[in-house]
C-alpha cells in the first residue's frame, strides 16, 4: 500500500497507541501469571483483541490524526488483494516450508521429531492455525505493513525499514514472555532474529509490482 503523508507525527502516534493498547490487554496475562489476581481469566480473547491493536491504531490515526477517511478504506481493501503470481504465494508460504525442512533436519540428526504439545496432541493443530490467522495474519499486519511500513520507507531504505519495524514488532510482544503462556521457553533474542527476518521477507513481498500488501 502507498500512503503519502507529510510529517512523522502519525507514525509516532501509531506506535504509541499500538504499544499502549496491546500492553494493557497483555498485562492481564502478566498479573495473572504472577498471582496478582485470585480468579482465573481466559486469556485467548484478550490475546486476539491485543493482536488487533496495530490495526485499530492505524484506523484511529488515519481517521483522527491524518483525517483521511478514504485511507481507512484503502487499508481494509488490502485484505482483498489475492490475484498475484503463484510465485508470491510460494514466498508467503516459505516460512512453513522452512519449518518443515527444519523438522526433517532435526529428525535426521537426532532420530526423533522435537517434542511439543502440538506434536503430542495433533488435535491442537487446527485451533493453533485458527489462532494464528485471527492474531498474526489478519490481526496485526494491516497496521504494521499497511500503515507503518510504507511510512518508514519514505524516510529510509526498504531493508532498513524492515529491520527497524522488525525490532519494534518484536519488542511489542515482550509482555507475552511474562504471561506464562509458553513464550518464556523461547529465547527472546532468537525471536527477534525471526521477527527481523520475517519483516524483510514481508517487505520484499510488499514491494513487488502487484503489491500483495
Amino acid at each position: 500500500m502507498k500512503t503519502k503523508i507529510d510529517g512523522d507525527k502519525p507514525l509516532v502516534y501509531f506506535f504509541i497507541l499500538s504499544f499502549i493498547l496491546a500492553w494493557l490487554l497483555m498485562s492481564i496475562g502478566v498479573v495473572q501469571n504472577y498471582g496478582l489476581i485470585r480468579f482465573y481469566i481466559p486469556l485467548e480473547p484478550f490475546i486476539i483483541l491485543g493482536s488487533w491493536t496495530p490495526n485499530i491504531a492505524a484506523f484511529l490515526v488515519m481517521g483522527l490524526i491524518v483525517r483521511r477517511r478514504e485511507g481507512i478504506k484503502h487499508l481494509i481493501l488490502g485484505w482483498a488483494k489475492w490475484k498475484v503470481s503463484p510465485l508470491w504465494y510460494l514466498v508467503t508460504l516459505s516460512p512453513v516450508l522452512l519449518s518443515v525442512t527444519t523438522l526433517g533436519i532435526y529428525r535426521v540428526l537426532y532420530g526423533v521429531f522435537p517434542t511439543t504439545e502440538v506434536f503430542a496432541n495433533p488435535t491442537l493443530v487446527l485451533p493453533l492455525l485458527l489462532m494464528l490467522i485471527l492474531t498474526g495474519a489478519t490481526g496485526e499486519q494491516l497496521g504494521w505493513r499497511g500503515f507503518a511500513l510504507p511510512w518508514l520507507q519514505t524516510k529510509m531504505s526498504a531493508l532498513l525499514s524492515s529491520i527497524v519495524l522488525g525490532l519494534i514488532w518484536s519488542f511489542w510482544h515482550i509482555p507475552l514472555w511474562f504471561a506464562g503462556i509458553g513464550h518464556e521457553s523461547f529465547p527472546f533474542w532468537a525471536y527477534t532474529i525471526i521477527g527481523i527476518s520475517f519483516s524483510i521477507l514481508v517487505t520484499w513481498a510488499c514491494t513487488i509490482p502487484e503489491a500483495v500488501c
